[in-house]
């Protein structure tokens, strides 16, 4: 039986728009990542071998979602306020987000890890 397992990392940046968090509740945001996903086929547990595919290595790629946020506080702002002094967290957040994944190492020939479901348009 082959297997495939997988690893992952992506370091990302987000921009939150909240002049107005204290006003209004939602705040919109964006997020961009560089993706790296590493993999290694076996066989049984064992090393590839003589496959079609390289056993081993790494693909890049990046991510951009667009999602908005929710402040929470007024469920409970006695909790918040006392979470706030004691220095655990500002605020409370539900997040909604779109994402967009592509990871085929910019357009190099290979894997290509990609997700698609569903829920993803399939002209992007």
């Amino acid at each position: 039986m082959l297997l495939c397992t997988c690893i992952s990392f992506d370091p990302s940046s987000t921009y939150i728009f909240d002049p107005f968090i204290d006003v209004f509740p939602l705040a919109p945001y964006i997020r961009t990542a560089l993706v790296g996903q590493g993999y290694i086929f076996t066989h049984d547990g064992k090393d590839g071998g003589k496959t079609l595919m390289k056993p081993n290595g790494f693909r890049f790629g990046y991510q951009l979602a667009l999602g908005l946020m929710l402040m929470l506080d007024f469920l409970e702002p006695r909790a918040v306020v006392n979470a706030r002094t004691a220095g655990l967290f500002e605020h409370v957040y539900l997040k909604g987000e779109l994402s967009y994944m592509k990871i085929d190492s910019f357009g190099q020939p290979g894997l290509n890890f990609s997700p698609k479901d569903v829920m993803a348009l399939s002209f992007l």
